[in-house]
């Protein structure tokens, strides 16, 4: 949980927006204190993959997202001038170890870039190389004891999954994030997805890729030694 918080997760961003919710980062103390209850051991593992009580902004994984692609944890700004004062994101450099860095990164790529990832269909085919995960949201809980198990489409609007993609590109130069979040939309790949995809497009047709000139194909090396 120390660690979580530390990468932006659970904590406020500072943007300079009201009402900006902390999110959840769940370990012993805030269960104690939420629910006069115990931690067990299970719940340890559950919150590291991101199930249990964790509870996160979408711009709290955007930032996480470019902290992943750049090693640098951004206060986003969304006003360029506050009272006549020019703003200035806040840019705190964050250590990783290099290999599992590197590793997370590779992952990221292949969800979107290999065949069988689950945001292959809809990002492989961009003219620009885009690196992401995508995620399915339980919105209740759902008993052991339950011998069926309904799918999406079956489920009551409101108890329907919450469907996520998040991403940055170009891979190997990052420039943007884009992160989605639909509620109730059921599986981040095939609903979130195709919204990120029309963003990417939209940036590209627009000419906002620095050095957008270059193919796709002539994009294609992997080295991260640049980050």
């Amino acid at each position: 949980a120390k660690h979580l918080r530390s990468f932006g997760l659970g904590v406020k961003t500072g943007v300079d927006l009201p009402r900006e919710y902390n999110g959840v980062i769940p370990d012993k103390a805030w269960k104690m204190k939420r629910y006069k209850q115990a931690w067990y051991m299970g719940e340890t593992v559950i919150s590291a993959i991101g199930q249990g009580y964790d509870l996160v902004t979408p711009l709290q994984v955007a930032r996480y997202t470019a902290l992943l692609a750049t090693s640098k944890l951004v206060t986003p700004r969304m006003a360029k001038v506050i009272d006549d004062n020019v703003t200035h994101p806040t840019i705190k450099p964050i250590s990783f170890d290099a290999y599992y860095l590197n590793e997370i990164r590779k992952g990221m790529y292949d969800v979107c870039n290999v065949r069988g990832g689950t945001a292959f269909r809809t990002m492989s085919g961009l003219p620009i190389i885009v690196a992401g995960k995508t995620g399915t949201s339980q919105v209740t809980s759902i008993p052991q004891s339950t011998k069926k198990r309904l799918k999406e489409h079956e489920l009551a609007y409101f108890h329907r999954s919450h469907a996520w993609i998040t991403t940055y590109a170009p891979y190997n130069d990052p420039q943007f994030v884009v992160t989605v979040l639909v509620e109730h939309g059921g599986h981040g790949g095939s609903t979130s997805g195709p919204i990120a995809a029309d963003i990417y497009k939209w940036l590209y047709r627009n000419k906002y890729f620095k050095g957008q000139q270059q193919e796709r194909t002539n994009t294609l090396d992997t080295n991260l030694s640049s980050f």
